[in-house]
């Protein structure tokens, strides 16, 4: 190697090991807060996945899922995939599934990408993925559970899922009850979705569950 070549891959090396220790040096000297707020900015968070099936009253039901090619299986809850704790528009995964008939002429294999609707970063949990009957998809992540009144989900699309006057009853009771305990305190957005189901908030202020009747003199 000539004498000019090695002059010029010292400089080289020289620029390379200046711009590692700039880079490394800015990182250092950045404010404890903004670190912190980085760090949290990059935080995921393990969940499980369930599969919710709405197709059962098209005639068939899903065999078997698979989220991004790694999480999944026949119906029911698996562990785990990696959420960030905080949402950001087009988040995503590939998901497969397949069907068994219980007639007739069941649809050949999915795939689609499924983007995940928004959620607070107090909120990120168990990620529900529904399936219904024309294939549409919808991905949830929410710490309230999906047999909760206060699962983020539209009345019309509990599509196949059976709410009756007894469920109500006992949804009613024991949540209230927890409200008036204060194990579980509901914010705003839990009463939305818990008012489509007839329970409100003002009903759970009340001491006494069911509310006493007035009497008539």
């Amino acid at each position: 190697m000539t004498t000019i070549n090695k002059k010029y891959l010292t400089l080289f090396v020289c620029v390379v090991m200046f711009l590692a220790t700039g880079i490394s040096g800015c990182q250092e000297n950045q404010p404890p807060q903004q670190q912190t707020q980085q760090q949290e900015e990059n935080e995921k968070i393990p969940v499980s996945v369930w599969l919710v099936d709405h197709t059962g009253p098209a005639g068939w039901v899903v065999l078997s899922f698979f989220v991004d090619r790694q999480v999944g299986g026949t119906t029911g809850r698996y562990c785990c995939v990696m959420l960030p704790k905080h949402w950001r528009p087009g988040l995503s995964f590939e998901l497969y599934w397949d069907y068994t008939s219980q007639s007739e002429g069941s649809p050949p294999p999915q795939k689609k990408q499924v983007e995940i609707e928004e959620y607070k970063p107090d909120r990120v949990g168990l990620l529900h993925i529904h399936i219904y009957p024309d294939h549409r998809v919808k991905a949830i992540s929410n710490d309230r559970g999906f047999t909760s009144p206060f699962y983020p989900l539209p009345k019309e699309e509990w599509l196949g899922w059976s709410v009756n006057r007894a469920l109500l009853r006992r949804w009613r009771f024991s949540y209230y009850e927890m409200i008036k305990g204060n194990s579980f305190i509901p914010d705003d957005e839990d009463w939305k979705w818990a008012a489509q189901w007839g329970l409100y908030k003002e009903e759970a202020m009340y001491k006494d569950y069911p509310p006493k009747q007035e009497q008539q003199p």
